[in-house]
């Protein structure tokens, strides 16, 4: 492709490559992964965090936040 270097952005992307060339961040104490969990943990009260749908069945099972983060 010719233009600036684009490997971290899709080809699918409407968005300007300019736009990525500068962090994007909504709280300055979330810079991780890690952050992010810990964050959502207390926002959400330890809420759900991580869900999926067991073959065959109908509804989703859940963790909540503490138990990603003691698992990872």
């Amino acid at each position: 492709f010719q233009g600036k270097e684009r490997i971290h952005v899709s080809v699918l992307s409407k968005e300007k490559p300019e736009n990525y060339e500068k962090p994007f961040v909504v709280d300055n104490n979330v810079r991780t992964w890690y952050d992010v969990i810990r964050r959502g943990k207390i926002q959400s009260n330890n809420g759900n965090c991580l869900g999926w749908k067991p073959e065959g069945e109908s509804s989703y099972k859940w963790i909540s936040y503490e138990t990603v983060i003691n698992r990872s």
